[in-house]
């Protein structure tokens, strides 16, 4: 009886193993299954390198077909020696320290290809901590490293593209910082890559620039709208002021979150420099054929106006010598005569005005004796008389050069602007005439665009009421004056001096203030020896 139940008991003990074995097997077989569909390479080795297992992706890779016993493969025969050297000086040690490690390495095939992998190596230890086997975990990510070439072959050609344009490239943070700037752009600014990396677009812009700039990003930035064109002025290393024209648009992470901006620029400051030219040239031309009309109008008026005259003059002395004297018809006869004068006077300016191109003369000209004679004339004489509180007096600089020219359109040319300084005094002040010998070595740009070279240059100063900078562009236009027409001019005073100016190859410019007075600059080449 004893003995029937202890073989009872040993029949339970031994059905249970055979169960939990035929669970596990199943659980193998599962886990087997998995690791065969995987499209991951799988394997485990013992310490010395050789296989104890390979899943189907693995054999895959390997070449090894699915019968071939893995037992006599070891791993160096999966590697070259690059690849073996990174498993067994880094990989290896890794997990070995710290149970796993993750990294990049490559295998090779039956026929000596090499893929490159993904791969994850974990160590398995023993209880006293000796190494029993390792597991290893492999990705092929050829297809990705593909495309990871074809990227860095892409991008590398079109930086290449980029370092060779001769536009500006540039890519900036969201606070205006350059991250990147090809050399073209570098050029532009007049700093070396090194220096302008790190850069704020505030370091190299005026404030009104960056004022712009901002506004300008920060609709980009809300917007994503691209900025098409923007015109920057910006300054130079070498503190040269010039103008960029900007392209931009937004960059954008992975997640699609704006992180900075990218766009193109340009130096447009010639292009500006030649349009404002160009508007200038078609403005004096517009001024040349106004004056040459104006001209041409004004002569056939004074001729016509000038025979009436004649007639109204000679009636008016043959009525004032019958007229006894004495009489108020006799003093109403000279008034006449008087009006006549003046008129005569204003047909005179535009008989002037419709001469210009006559005016210059081949005579050798110097501006101080014309000066001096001009103080001596009966017409300045009158002038300090109607102006007695006004302070004439002269600055003639030695050594003056001579010119050439006429001496007579000259000495009108000086009455017109020291008389017109004298009428913009209402009450004390001083005109002065200056003479001065001038080289200039760069074009000055004023009114006139005045070129390089020997000068001999005439000043008309005044402390005056001044020009306001609406009037300056009009002065020189015929006809255009703000005092009473007839009464204390005409208009065609500084038209007139413009004239002369031109019929002697010079230049005038202009420099006013409101309140404290005005100074006409005179500049005639001088005559060479």
């Amino acid at each position: 009886m004893e003995s029937s139940g202890q073989s009872v008991k040993e029949s339970v003990q031994q059905a249970g193993q055979t169960a939990e074995y035929q669970k596990t097997q199943k659980d193998v077989a599962r886990l087997t299954s998995i690791l065969n569909n995987t499209s991951d390479l799988v394997a485990v080795c013992l310490p010395d390198g050789f296989l104890t297992y390979l899943n189907a992706a693995g054999r895959g890779m390997m070449g090894l077909g699915a019968e071939e016993d893995v037992r006599t493969f070891n791993i160096k025969d999966a590697h070259h020696a690059g690849a073996l050297k990174v498993l067994l000086e880094e990989g290896f040690p890794a997990a070995i320290r710290q149970g796993i490690w993750e990294g990049e390495s490559a295998i090779v095939n039956h026929d000596g290809r090499e893929r490159p992998v993904s791969q994850v190596i974990i160590a398995h230890l023993s209880p006293d901590g000796a190494l029993e086997y390792v597991s290893t975990i492999m990705r092929d990510i050829s297809d990705r490293k593909r495309v990871e070439a074809a990227l860095r072959e892409s991008e590398e050609k079109y930086r290449t593209i980029i370092e060779q344009m001769e536009d500006g490239y540039f890519e900036v943070d969201l606070a205006g910082n350059f991250i990147y700037a090809n050399d073209a752009e570098c050029r532009i600014f007049g700093y070396s890559r090194d220096e302008i990396i790190g850069m704020n677009n505030r370091q190299y812009q005026t404030k009104a620039g960056a004022k712009k700039t901002f506004e300008h990003f920060s609709r980009l930035y809300r917007t994503g709208e691209p900025i098409k064109i923007l015109d920057i002025e910006f300054i130079r290393k070498d503190g040269i002021k010039r103008f960029n024209e900007v392209t931009a648009s937004v960059i954008r992470d992975a997640e699609g979150k704006t992180i900075g901006f990218r766009g193109f620029s340009r130096d447009v400051t010639e292009r500006r420099q030649a349009e404002e030219e160009k508007q200038k040239l078609a403005r004096r031309l517009h001024h040349l054929e106004q004056m040459e009309s104006l001209g041409q109008l004004a002569g056939g008026v004074a001729h016509a106006l000038n025979n009436i005259l004649g007639i109204l003059s000679g009636y008016s002395e043959l009525l004032l010598a019958e007229i006894p004297e004495g009489g108020k018809a006799g003093q109403y006869a000279n008034k006449m005569i008087q009006s006549i004068e003046r008129g005569s006077m204003i047909i005179q300016d535009l008989l002037t005005l419709a001469r210009r191109g006559g005016a210059a003369a081949d005579d050798v000209v110097n501006l101080n004796p014309m000066v001096s004679g001009f103080l001596a004339t009966p017409a300045f004489q009158k002038m300090k008389a109607d102006y007695s509180r006004v302070n004439f007096r002269t600055e003639c600089g030695p050594c003056l050069p001579d010119i050439k020219g006429s001496w007579v359109a000259l000495e009108k040319m000086l009455m017109n602007l020291v008389f017109n300084a004298a009428e913009a005094i209402s009450g004390e002040g001083e005109v002065i005439i200056r003479t001065a010998h001038r080289r200039l070595e760069t074009t000055i740009i004023g009114h006139d665009e005045i070129r390089e070279g020997d000068y001999a240059v005439l000043t008309v100063s005044d402390t005056g009421t001044g020009i306001a900078d609406e009037n300056k562009k009009k002065i020189f236009e015929p006809f255009y004056t703000l005092k009473a027409m007839g009464k204390n001019g005409t208009g065609l005073g500084l038209s007139i001096v413009w004239g002369t100016v031109k019929d002697h190859n010079g230049y005038i410019d202009v420099s006013s203030r409101v309140g404290e007075g005005t100074t006409f600059t005179v500049y005639f080449p001088v005559l060479l020896s």
